[in-house]
């Protein structure tokens, strides 16, 4: 009986061991958390914007998509369609662009934030060599030559000329 005792108290303490060993996982994650990510000062606001609704438009329970900053926030239909749910993936550090995220979503089942992080997340990361739908996300001031995000207004936001 005392032996079984023994053995007992054993295995707890090993357990108990452990459990204080933090997992692979979480070390590679407080080593990313220590290092700071690398910034993308190349990408700018706009072509965030192309790439995030880019990226979106290629899910299709995604419903809507608001990109405010280096933020995503996306709303989601179930798969019943009789509700929805939101997400949000945060790719900004300091108030820079990085090519890294963390996300929300009320819906822990669901991998559809991951999938539009990792597709936004590659699309920084290539950059400038993104490829994107170009008749579907921008368009070219005939001026100045910057790209636009459609829908383009009557005037360009970078040289102010109108257009006719």
């Amino acid at each position: 009986m005392d032996s079984i005792w023994f053995l007992v108290v054993i295995l707890l303490a090993v357990y108990y061991i452990l459990s204080l060993k933090p997992s692979k996982k979480k070390r590679a994650r407080d080593n990313k958390k220590a290092t700071p990510p690398r910034v993308y000062p190349d990408v700018t606001q706009w072509d965030f914007v192309l790439i995030a609704k880019h990226a979106a438009k290629g899910i299709k329970r995604i419903t809507n998509i608001q990109i405010t900053g280096a933020n995503v926030y996306g709303t989601v239909i179930s798969q019943s369609g009789l509700s929805e749910w939101v997400f949000e993936l945060h790719f900004g550090y300091i108030g820079q662009l990085t090519g890294e995220y963390d996300y929300y979503s009320e819906n822990a089942d669901s991998d559809i934030p991951e999938v539009l992080g990792d597709q936004i997340q590659a699309a920084i990361r290539s950059f400038p060599n993104t490829t994107l739908d170009s008749n579907d996300c921008y368009a070219f001031c005939p001026y100045c030559g910057k790209r636009l995000p459609k829908p383009i207004g009557s005037f360009c936001t970078f040289c102010g000329k109108a257009f006719m």
